[in-house]
């Protein structure tokens, strides 16, 4: 599922910018939470040297597959965001929203049309 939304995040990017234009750095890991995030971004040195116009994330989902309570989740998002504003400040930073999870939602028993 990840890799699907990264794909879907990608192909909206470059349907949205030229991607020639366009220079991009990957720095996710599968089953990444948001404190490993945060690691790589306090332990990286010369992190605040990269000056991105744009930072996308999509953060959160695995913390919440990981057991990590919904607030709990979200302060993990809030301090990501203040780090890569601390490291980044010019950049513009875009916080995509988590999917509902299947198990989050409850699905409606299908009537026939008509009943």
């Amino acid at each position: 599922f990840a890799q699907w939304r990264a794909g879907e995040i990608k192909r909206r990017v470059e349907e949205t910018f030229n991607p020639r234009e366009l220079a991009a750095v990957a720095s996710a890991i599968e089953g990444d939470r948001t404190d490993n995030i945060l690691d790589r971004i306090y332990m990286f040195p010369g992190f605040s040297d990269i000056k991105p116009l744009m930072t996308i994330i999509y953060a959160g989902q695995d913390d919440l597959e990981g057991g990590r309570s919904p607030q709990a989740t979200a302060a993990g998002m809030l301090t990501l965001v203040k780090a890569l504003h601390l490291y980044q400040p010019e950049s513009k930073i875009v916080l995509l929203g988590l999917l509902p999870r299947a198990d989050d939602v409850v699905l409606a028993t299908p009537r026939p049309v008509g009943a």
